[in-house]
Formats: structure tokens, sequence, C-alpha cells
């Protein structure tokens, strides 16, 4: 548990709508083992995807446990890529499909490990190709004197 959390509340039978911590490492857990928020507030004993929005916002502790577990799940699905293309009752387009979504999410959960990298300036590992300079004033000087001599 993280600071910041408030003690669980009792409540009636049904779907948990106060706050536990058991709840909420359950739902961590299956987070980082690559289940989506959707497919775990499915099931009965869960809170709704509202509950657990509203979590969120309210208690900082859940927030920052969240956030760890959604970069947990990138790995996960990066996880699941080796898997997926090594199964031999698939066919080829089914596992593309499957590790194309797989690696699109896994980039935008944790974009700086499994995204695409731009280079923008020069990276000292892996530097731009040197190029020259050119004086196009000059460049055209020389065009026109060629022009302007005879014989050429």
């Amino acid at each position: 548990m993280c600071c910041g959390m408030t003690k669980p509340k009792k409540g009636p039978g049904g779907r948990p709508s106060t706050f536990s911590f058991d709840v909420v490492d359950r739902i961590c857990e299956q987070l980082a083992d690559g289940m989506s928020l959707r497919a775990i507030c499915r099931a009965d004993d869960m809170p709704s995807k509202a509950t657990v929005f509203k979590w969120l916002r309210e208690q900082p502790g859940f927030s920052d446990q969240y956030a760890r577990a959604m970069e947990a799940r990138a790995d996960s699905h990066v996880d699941d890529i080796t898997e997926i293309a090594d199964r031999t009752d698939l066919d080829a387009n089914d596992k593309r499909v499957r590790i194309d979504a797989r690696k699109w999410v896994a980039s935008k959960l944790k974009p700086k490990r499994y995204g695409d990298k731009a280079l923008i300036g020069s990276d000292p590992d892996n530097p731009l190709p040197a190029t020259s300079t050119v004086d196009v004033v000059a460049l055209a000087k020389a065009l026109r004197d060629k022009k302007s001599t005879p014989g050429t």
C-alpha cells in the first residue's frame, strides 16, 4: 500500500464501490499481468470502471500504483509477442494482427521504451552523416562566369 490512501469502509454485498486496499492490489496485479481494466471490471467481485476512475481521482496512492501497473502491463504485452509468434495454432495473419496490437499498446503505455524514436538532432551513439556546405552565391557566380566564357 502507498501513503495517502484512506482506510477501506465496510459495505453491503455486491460490486465493491467503497475503496479497498485488497481490491486495488488485485486490480493492479491483473493490469500488470496484461489484462485491460474493462476485462477486470467485468468480474462480479470487482468495482465498475467508473468507480475505479473515481478512486484514481480521489486516492493519490492508488493513482501512483495504477500508473506503475500500467507500465508493467506494457512489458507484459511485449512478453506476449514472442509467445504469439511461436504459436502453431494461429495463421500468419492472425499472429500479425495480435502482435501489432500489442506492439501499439506497449508503445503508448511506455513510449520511452517501446515507442518509435524520432531523431531530431545528432545522437552521440548514432551521429547524423556529415554534410558539406555549399556557397550558393559562389556556385551561381561560377556558373555565370562559365556561361559567359566563349568556347564553353
